[in-house]
């Protein structure tokens, strides 16, 4: 016959760590990000009417805008350069001796 189940005994100590695993395998290489490099911005500034900003040689434009000192004058332009080599502002209603400034954003 079997007889009643004893007490449970105290918890003993802890072991030693084991020795480290071997090192797995290398993962793959991941995807190239979509950046870009030689970020630059660049401004010029026209007359009363217009102003364009050109980026320096080999880059393109991904974005620019423009400022005037007439304070009645309404943006009638704003948009890249054919080519994407620089930006283009024109405004109306521009006083005189006022001007206009493009800026665009440039990179490789």
């Amino acid at each position: 016959a079997v007889g009643a189940a004893g007490a449970t005994g105290a918890t003993g100590a802890t072991g030693p760590t084991g020795a480290t695993g071997a090192t797995g395998d290398k993962g793959a290489t991941g995807a190239t990000g979509a950046g870009f490099s030689g970020y630059e911005v660049v401004s010029s500034e026209g007359d009363q009417d217009s102003a364009t900003a050109s980026c320096p040689a080999n880059k393109k434009v991904i974005g620019g805008g423009g400022t005037t000192t007439s304070w009645g004058a309404r943006v009638r332009t704003t948009m890249p350069t054919p080519g994407n080599t620089g930006w283009t502002v024109v405004v109306m209603d521009a006083s005189a001796n006022s001007s206009v400034t493009a800026y665009a954003i440039c990179v490789n």
